[in-house]
């Protein structure tokens, strides 16, 4: 049988048939995927007519043009089936005679993919190979049952939504009406209690126009089944005999601010309460026993009516009022134990014995100096800013150029400290100071300081010597007032506390703007003071840097290289930093490209657990949180109108401590009230 083509019901393609055994077959149309069942079509005359005369011997072929371009109608073949794959297209054995199939039976279109064909009623068993003929014709009549089915099913469906969802909002609505219906019955009085007071009200003597109750007051009738307006009596103008007694309880009652019941009675009262009239005085109240109002409250609260009347009257002693608990070492930022990576305990005695060929410091500041010499060195240092202060010394100021050769390390450090003009001590053979002396500590602070400037009369000079005796309760009685002069007892009075003292009163005359009365020469007075600094308003902090760091270097270099770029003074605490891991030797890495001195810093400090003290605006100090609770300072502040427990609480991160627990942070507001001095840690990055 020569090859022939059929046409799809779906997308109008030909297909060509070469094998003639797949008639009867279900195959796939190649364009629009359609299950197709492959018959015979009738050869009739004027369609042999219309092929190709050109092709006498040749199969027959039909070229068609349709809106998706030309179809070729050879691209279905034999080959495209492959073995395994035409058991899954075919319904039945392809036995059956020519003569049994319908040649004039129309094509019919099976069911898309994507709309669930079926192949077969589920419900009938397979049918024979013999009766294959009758299942083709009987195809178009199982077509259109399954899908009147299917319609069925999607009517089902949407009625089943449709009721649903009104089912919810018919939910939604009568909740929403029952709230509306019980939050209204419980907020207004019922119709009895309004009936029942209006006929409580008195016939008016004169002519004027009849008392009538509020409108809008009246309850619906169903919200009280049970109190129906209709049969109650109507309200008449005859005087209620009680209406003294009801008169009687509406006298106000003594202001109790602590009684819950009096304020919801208050807020139940009512603007159309009787009034007494002339003839009728109500009886006097028993001195005893004052009338409580007896407003009808709603039924839901008469229950608790004898709970809401119950006066509370809290009382608070001193020694039971709750303290605010101090806060604790994890807060403070404290360690708890030794740090495993603390680097071991030097012999500074040995190794300022250490011998050097020579080394050159350039001119520079003094915090350059310094980490220089811990760099070659080796030897943990510490600066005590507070005593260069102490001796007139600026630890800001630029020093000289200091040239050593073929010396021992001590010879250089003592060169050193010469240059600076303090001296370099030993601590405990661990680290090294420079510090000043206290004999130039004394040489430089007066032993008297004027105070009848701030203090003008006794009493608020004596409020000094109180305030001082609280920040220093080991020298209370020691600090003398005479002929309006602060002065103690060398002594007895140690050199810092009593330096501290006079920074404090120089920094209430510099706040105040007053005149100093140190020796200008040898201090400004904007030197001397301690200034609280705001480290967000520093502009050297926010600024960006100027260089970029390429590779790793000692942290020592680094931390000079970022505050040098910005024109800070940077000091490190070598000997508490390298509690956690930090020497001078450490190689880090910082990155400083397109970021702040503030960004550098931080990131410095979170990766060694270490804190960043603001000195003051041109200086910083890099230091453990211990030594940084440690080492409190006196501030003196505009009181802002705020009181010395408000600043108390505003200064809590700033809260001192020691090794075994947390100070408190000390307050004092001046006599004038115009400043406060506080005691406690200096501002620090990250706050």
């Amino acid at each position: 049988m020569e090859p022939f083509t059929i046409q799809c019901s779906t997308c109008q393609s030909l297909i060509r048939v070469r094998n003639p055994k797949m008639i009867g077959q279900i195959v796939n149309c190649p364009k629009c995927n359609s299950m197709l069942q492959i018959t015979e079509p009738p050869i009739e005359k004027p369609q042999v007519e219309m092929l190709d005369k050109s092709q006498n011997n040749g199969p027959r072929q039909i070229r068609v043009e349709s809106h998706r371009g030309v179809i070729d109608s050879s691209a279905m073949t034999k080959e495209a089936f492959a073995s395994e794959l035409e058991d899954a297209y075919r319904l039945a054995p392809s036995q059956a005679d020519d003569s049994q199939a319908d040649s004039n039976a129309p094509l019919l279109a099976p069911p898309r993919v994507d709309e669930e064909p079926v192949f077969q009623n589920p419900l009938v068993p397979p049918l024979p190979e013999r009766k294959l003929a009758s299942v083709n014709a009987a195809s178009s009549s199982s077509i259109q049952v399954l899908a009147v089915q299917r319609t069925a099913r999607r009517r089902q469906l949407l009625m089943v939504a449709v009721f649903g969802s009104s089912g919810v909002l018919l939910a939604g609505m009568f909740f929403a009406g029952f709230l509306y219906w019980y939050t209204r019955k419980a907020n207004l009085p019922s119709a009895k209690n309004l009936t029942t007071a209006h006929q409580n009200v008195p016939e008016q003597k004169h002519g004027g126009p009849k008392i009538e109750p509020e409108q809008g007051l009246l309850n619906d009738p169903l919200d009280d089944p049970e109190d129906d307006v209709l049969e109650q009596p109507r309200p008449s103008n005859e005087v209620d005999p009680n209406a003294n007694k009801l008169i009687q309880a509406q006298e106000e009652p003594t202001q109790d601010r602590n009684s819950i019941g009096s304020a919801i009675n208050s807020a139940l009262s009512r603007s159309d309460v009787p009034h007494p009239t002339a003839d009728e005085q109500p009886a006097a109240p028993n001195s005893e026993t004052v009338a409580k109002p007896v407003t009808e409250l709603p039924d839901q609260l008469k229950k608790f009516q004898n709970m809401l009347n119950t006066v509370i009257e809290p009382q608070f002693l001193e020694d039971q009022a709750v303290q605010k608990a101090p806060p604790t070492a994890k807060e403070l930022g404290l360690s708890t134990g030794q740090n495993s990576k603390a680097i071991p305990a030097m012999d500074v005695g040995k190794q300022l014995e250490l011998p050097i060929t020579g080394v050159i410091v350039p001119p520079g500041s003094i915090s350059n100096a310094v980490i220089q010499w811990v760099q070659f060195s080796g030897i943990p240092t510490v600066v005590d800013l507070d005593s260069f202060v102490a001796a007139g010394l600026d630890p800001n100021k630029p020093i000289g150029k200091i040239h050593v050769s073929a010396a021992p390390l001590a010879q250089v450090g003592g060169l050193l400290a010469r240059e600076i003009g303090v001296e370099m001590i030993t601590i405990e053979n661990r680290f090294l100071a420079f510090q000043a002396p206290e004999a130039a500590i004394r040489k430089y602070l007066p032993t008297t300081i004027k105070i009848s400037d701030l203090l003008a009369d006794n009493d608020q000079q004596q409020w000094l010597v109180k305030t001082l005796a609280q920040i220093w309760p080991e020298y209370e009685g020691k600090w003398i007032v005479r002929d309006g002069e602060l002065t103690v007892d060398p002594v007895i009075v140690d050199a810092m506390a009593w330096f501290w003292a006079v920074r404090m009163l120089e920094s209430w005359r510099f706040a105040a703007g007053m005149e100093t009365q140190l020796d200008k020469t040898k201090l400004d007075q904007s030197k001397f003071v301690t200034k609280f600094v705001d480290p967000e308003q520093v502009e050297a902090f926010n600024k960006p840097l100027g260089l970029t760091l390429v590779s790793r270097a000692p942290v020592a270099q680094l931390f000079s290289e970022i505050c040098a770029a910005n024109h800070m003074h940077g000091w490190v605490d070598w000997a508490s930093v390298g509690q956690k891991g930090l020497g001078p030797h450490t190689v880090d890495f910082i990155v400083t490209r397109d970021r702040t001195l503030r960004q550098c810093m931080r990131d410095l400090a979170d990766r060694y657990a270490l804190v960043i003290a603001c000195e003051n605006d041109e200086s910083v100090l890099i230091t453990t949180a211990e030594v940084y609770r440690g080492q409190p300072r006196l501030f003196v502040l505009p009181s802002q109108a705020r009181t010395a427990e408000q600043w108390v609480e505003e200064l809590q991160p700033l809260t001192p401590a020691t090794a075994t627990a947390a100070q408190p942070i000390l307050a004092f507001l001046t006599p004038d009230s115009r400043f406060v001095i506080v005691r406690c840690c200096r501002p620090r990055l990250g706050m």
